[in-house]
């Protein structure tokens, strides 16, 4: 049936073709959408390449040249570091941009240490790389969300997301008031999208027996959190019903107060 189907749309596209070849005159090119497809992934495939390249080698160049091929030197913020490197970003010659460079310095960077710690990296872009120096090296989370990165095929934007969140997540030492707290939370959901595989079992197939044993774990402590939330919540909610009692009950003894006042 299926190849039927297949033999009468190539048909049909022929006479459709031969169509307007009669009408025109001239020869109709079809469209070819597989060759489009394939080549928007070599292409991309190869710029990523050429980018990555192009931008390492950048990067370990500016640091065995301007900073003694020392890291330190390089991310240190004394304003008076190489005054050589900052007349180089200031040239009016220089395409690339001063913050380009400095993301290329420091990925370079990032790369020694990758190998330094058997960081396998193969299948990251160099945006992904970009993304993860806003994390120091020596920060667990940095080697997780590599590993996250990999296993799920997530997206320089998703890795960005996920940069951000650690970045500015509920550390143990933040005591925020409970205005700041909510203020943080409601920018996380409103930025934060569901994966579509939440609601696509087709896609939780594919994926490996060992990525869905760690997305089961991750849920169910994500969910007894949302549970400690909760409760967090509505005991602040109970309180606050306390207070707007204490508080009613002292309106009214006030007010009761005022009116024997004014009757003596």
């Amino acid at each position: 049936m299926i190849e039927k189907t297949t033999e009468k749309s190539k048909s049909d596209e022929k006479e459709k073709t031969a169509i307007e070849k009669k009408t025109t005159g001239k020869p109709v090119e079809v469209v070819d959408q597989d060759l489009i497809q394939r080549s928007i992934r070599f292409i991309n495939e190869k710029a990523n390449e050429t980018l990555y390249k192009g931008s390492i080698e950048i990067g370990e160049y500016i640091l065995k040249n301007f900073f003694d091929d020392s890291m330190n030197q390089a991310s240190s913020r004394n304003p008076r570091k190489s005054k050589s490197y900052r007349m180089l970003c200031q040239s009016s010659e220089l395409v690339v941009q001063a913050g380009t460079l400095s993301i290329m310095v420091r990925v370079a960077g990032q790369e020694r240490w990758f190998k330094k710690d058997d960081v396998n990296t193969e299948s990251l872009s160099y945006t992904h790389k970009a993304e993860l120096i806003k994390l120091e090296d020596d920060n667990p989370v940095k080697k997780e969300l590599i590993k996250q990165c990999i296993e799920e095929s997530l997206s320089s934007r998703e890795l960005s997301d996920l940069v951000r969140a650690e970045r500015k997540g509920l550390a143990k030492e933040w005591k925020p008031t409970p205005l700041k707290y909510f203020a943080y939370i409601d920018r996380v959901l409103k930025n934060a999208e569901l994966p579509g595989a939440f609601d696509d079992v087709d896609r939780l197939l594919k994926m490996k027996p060992e990525i869905r044993n760690d997305l089961r774990e991750r849920t169910e402590k994500f969910s007894e959190e949302l549970k400690r939330v909760q409760s967090k919540c509505k005991s602040l909610l109970k309180n606050l019903d306390k207070v707007e009692g204490v508080s009613d009950k002292k309106t009214e003894n006030n007010s009761e107060s005022e009116a024997e006042a004014e009757k003596e």
